[in-house]
């Protein structure tokens, strides 16, 4: 999980252009006030980097309150296409 936290501020301070931005697992992403667009590239990001596409539902911000539940998210959604390859590669 703290991959995907360090992944997660890494991107952010990328895309906001503040390197020193000090982010942890309980930042509320809503107070960083960032536009639609910047929301928009950090999906596209995470979903380019863990090769996983976020539910349809899952693509507002509100589903997601803090960065540590943002990584959750990330983490399950990235165990269940590990574990959907490896049932794939065992019934092959």
């Amino acid at each position: 999980m703290n991959e995907i936290l360090n992944y997660l501020y890494k991107i952010i301070r990328r895309l906001t252009g503040d390197e020193r931005l000090l982010l942890n697992e309980e930042t509320v992403l809503e107070d960083l006030q960032l536009d639609s667009i910047t929301y928009i590239e950090i999906f596209i990001d995470i979903e380019e980097n863990f090769a996983f596409e976020f539910d349809d539902e899952m693509l507002l911000i509100e589903k997601y309150p803090t960065l540590q539940e943002l990584s959750e998210y990330i983490y399950r959604k990235t165990y269940k296409q590990e574990k959907k390859q490896l049932n794939n590669n065992v019934l092959s």
